[in-house]
């Protein structure tokens, strides 16, 4: 699990609605998250092994950040709701 092999503190449990149904998992805050040159700091996420090894940002992450869909691209960008 990526956030044991990290030393990531876990929080109190949860279960989380996915697209596939609920999936258990933990809360944590993650000292910073970098994004290629963009980074946030103090996140709150949740660790949920069942979703696989891969990090999944999610809205409460992106809503910080310009998000602009360039055909089959994604761009990620400084500037969202928090984050004039």
């Amino acid at each position: 699990m990526v956030a044991a092999m990290s030393g990531t503190c876990i929080g109190p449990r949860v279960t989380v609605m996915t697209v596939a149904g609920p999936v258990s998992g933990w809360l944590t805050r993650l000292d910073t998250v970098v994004v290629g040159a963009l980074a946030l700091r103090f996140v709150r996420a949740t660790i949920a092994p069942g979703l696989g090894d891969e990090a999944q940002p999610g809205a409460g992450f992106l809503k910080h950040f310009s998000i602009v869909q360039e055909g089959d691209t994604l761009v990620i960008a400084s500037g969202g709701a928090d984050n004039p």
